[in-house]
């Protein structure tokens, strides 16, 4: 699997010479200049395709300055225009900063998550949408939208009506071709803020969150197991994580997975490592 980082272009337009409404926002990826299957990507304000490019292409310079280059640079970088109109339905998890901040400059919490709602049903409707392309998406949204969500700041109340109102419409869509979720997570953030607020956000999506804590103390495994059977046999998402440092249920917890019919994935690395591990399980497209 490629390994793909993230990466902060500082170019945004911040003075009179050089004014917002005249750019547009990009996201571009590109390939390692020096590291053959990594990319990077990132959101850079650029008048055009070719310019995007080109911010990326010195940015990535900076970065990897010393090594050697492994191909003609420009060809190993691509652009895409974000705008408020999704292309595909993969934009909805791909452009969240994007849409939020829309939303944080709008003042308005409503308009844009009911119309990529609708959006997103619209879509659905239109396409040949079945239990392998809900897999597909799964296998996709899930892992992206943990390393999205996890990185935003603020969390605010543009954030939870985002995430609410806009990826419960994909995680319903989903359920409904007889999809459901165990995601594992084996957490890395260095504080409980973190956790929280992740956790919090999953719960809004729609997912049963478990952990094996109860009001900061730890709880056994066979409480933990009890809360993941009830809510299998309820058919919800599910999603699993623990601290560092705290218990090490994982190993049973993919056991438990690979027992039942659930799509289950399973999270081990930092949010900025795009790697994930499929876990195989009764599920079956």
């Amino acid at each position: 699997m490629c390994l793909t980082t993230t990466m902060n272009i500082q170019n945004s337009p911040n003075n009179e010479n050089e004014p917002k409404k005249l750019l547009k926002r990009y996201r571009v990826v590109a390939e390692s200049l020096t590291v053959e299957g990594e990319k990077t990507e990132g959101d850079v304000w650029a008048e055009n395709e070719e310019s995007a490019k080109s911010i990326m292409l010195k940015s990535l310079i900076e970065k990897e300055s010393g090594g050697v280059l492994l191909d003609s640079p420009l060809q190993m970088i691509t652009a895409e225009e974000i705008n408020l109109q999704p292309r595909t339905v993969t934009d909805i998890i791909d452009n969240i900063r994007y849409y939020i901040e829309a939303m944080r400059e709008n003042e308005d919490i409503e308009t844009l998550p009911n119309l990529l709602s609708q959006y997103a049903e619209d879509y659905f409707k239109e396409v040949n949408f079945n239990r392998k392309n809900a897999r597909n998406l799964a296998i996709f949204g899930i892992d992206r939208a943990y390393r999205t969500i996890t990185t935003l700041d603020p969390v605010d109340k543009y954030t939870r009506s985002f995430v609410a109102k806009v990826l419960s419409t994909l995680w319903k869509t989903i359920q409904n071709q007889n999809t459901n979720v165990f995601y594992i997570v084996d957490n890395t953030f260095d504080n409980d803020e973190k956790f929280n607020t992740m956790v919090e956000m999953f719960e809004l999506m729609g997912f049963a969150v478990v952990t094996p804590y109860h009001k900061q103390e730890c709880v056994v495994y066979e409480e933990v197991e009890t809360q993941i059977n009830g809510y299998m046999e309820s058919s919800r998402m599910i999603m699993y994580v623990e601290k560092d440092d705290s218990v090490n249920y994982l190993d049973k917890i993919k056991e438990l997975a690979k027992e039942s019919d659930y799509l289950c994935m399973f999270r081990y690395k930092a949010v900025t490592n795009s790697q994930m591990e499929l876990i195989e399980s009764r599920y079956q497209f």
